[in-house]
């Protein structure tokens, strides 16, 4: 009895931070590994947990990042069954939209204090 009156009581802004932070290094790796539509897709995820702490402009700003991406630039692949872009072209493309969302989703997140604060060693 005594366990469950130390424990720490459940708090839904510190676990919204955790799920964005999670995001945010699974995003990171994902574009380490050169995984580009995992990456595209946490962005998605992200943005949509972002978007309810946003203003009307920053919304659009995040979007037209998101509208900059080309249009059919994802096929299946053959050998490993993920998507991937479709030439190398688009490859580079791509990674920079990407990087692009990237950047504004944590400037935007760093201004209205959604970043977890770094740990100390």
């Amino acid at each position: 009895m005594e366990e469950e009156n130390n424990k720490t009581p459940f708090n839904m802004g510190v676990a919204t931070l955790e799920r964005m932070n999670l995001l945010l290094n699974n995003a990171s790796q994902s574009a380490s590994c050169g995984d580009y539509y995992t990456w595209y897709s946490l962005m998605s995820v992200l943005r949509r947990d972002v978007f309810p702490f946003l203003t009307e402009e920053e919304i659009l700003e995040i979007e037209k990042g998101f509208n900059e991406m080309p249009i059919g630039a994802w096929i299946k692949s053959t050998k490993t069954g993920k998507l991937v872009p479709r030439n190398i072209d688009l490859n580079n493309e791509i990674y920079f939209c990407l990087d692009k969302i990237d950047i504004k989703m944590r400037t935007v997140m760093k201004k209205k204090g959604l970043l977890m604060p770094k740990m100390e060693q």
